[in-house]
């Protein structure tokens, strides 16, 4: 399925590595003008050159806020010239669906579960060491020991929970909103009869 979402306007915090990352690459990909967020300069710097160079057309800005303090997340005036309005304010508010009803914007959670990430690589280093196995192989056996319900039996990679990201960032998903979607691979932690 190919999406064109050219004209609207994403803001992707934590954008410069992992999962957020991938989202904001699968938003470009698609057309999206997206405003990556992180807290270093350097990683914003990184993840535009990373993103435009598998996407030479995207349209990228780049924000340097840390958004889990008051200040940062305080849209900065040029970011308005981006279409951002100031319901963006409200992302680490409680109530937030509550708060955004009638402006157009629709809230939805994404909850991913072990996912390909360098994250995920640094917290399983010592045992892939240990094991001789390659870091894929050492995440893909977390998940068959871990989480041994699931039904991929393997990690997520980082593109699978980033194409969820960009089909709810698309008018295909316009029934769906308030909703916590889930990309873990089908874990199933108990049962309900």
């Amino acid at each position: 399925m190919k999406l064109d979402l050219t004209g609207k306007v994403a803001v992707v915090s934590g954008s410069t590595s992992g999962i957020g990352q991938g989202i904001a690459a699968g938003l470009a990909k698609a057309g999206v003008t997206v405003v990556v967020v992180g807290r270093k300069q350097r990683g914003v710097d990184d993840t535009i050159a990373a993103i435009a160079a598998q996407t030479p057309t995207a349209s990228l800005r780049g924000v340097v806020a840390d958004l889990s303090t008051e200040s940062g997340v305080a849209i900065p005036g040029d970011m308005i010239n981006y279409g951002v309005t100031k319901a963006a304010n409200l992302a680490v508010s409680h109530g937030l669906a509550k708060r955004l009803a009638g402006t157009g914007v629709t809230v939805n959670a994404i909850l991913p579960g072990p996912t390909f990430t360098d994250g995920l690589k640094e917290m399983l280093a010592d045992a892939a060491a240990q094991s001789g196995r390659c870091a894929r192989e050492q995440a893909d056996e977390f998940v068959k020991t871990s989480r041994p319900s699931s039904i991929i039996q393997r990690a997520a990679d980082v593109e699978e929970v980033a194409n969820l990201a960009v089909y709810l960032a698309s008018p295909l998903s316009s029934a769906t909103t308030g909703a916590a979607l889930r990309v873990d691979g089908g874990v199933v932690d108990t049962l309900t009869m």
